[in-house]
């Protein structure tokens, strides 16, 4: 939301959940009001199987320059393939907010996380797991 916050001034955002979210999480709508042009909650609109289909509904709606997935959740790991097959010729930046040692650290070898153009680590602990272990360049071209 921070991010957003920064940008809304620059750029269009339009906010894409695939994990339903709780009661004690509550909404993001309110967060978003002047941010974003539109937010979708996917698990709220219908079941996984329609995700995809949704999807390829909002790129043509929106006609993205870009797909920036904040903290992706374990459908995303599983769709990565087919999130790079919908969104083929426009890049797609993961954003990777919490551990360093589960989750999708464990995937990112596979060959749909691989296909995205930039990750981005926002602390030092992902960092280096990025720079360190992974050995990613730090500053990419």
């Amino acid at each position: 939301m921070e991010i957003m916050r920064s940008l809304s001034s620059e750029y269009a955002f339009v906010l894409i959940t695939t994990e339903q979210l709780s009661e004690a999480q509550g909404s993001l709508h309110a967060d978003i009001r002047g941010r974003a042009l539109a937010c979708y909650d996917l698990a709220e609109l219908g079941q996984q199987e329609a995700f995809i289909p949704m999807m390829r509904t909002l790129k043509l709606t929106y006609s993205p320059d870009l797909v920036w997935i904040c903290n992706g959740s374990p459908w995303q790991c599983d769709n990565a393939s087919t999130l790079r097959d919908v969104f083929a010729d426009i890049p797609i930046v993961d954003q990777e907010a919490y551990d360093a040692d589960q989750g999708w650290i464990r995937r990112y070898h596979e060959p749909g996380i691989q296909s995205f153009d930039r990750f981005i680590a926002i602390n030092r602990k992902i960092r280096d797991v990025f720079t360190e272990r992974l050995n990613m360049d730090p500053c990419p071209n």
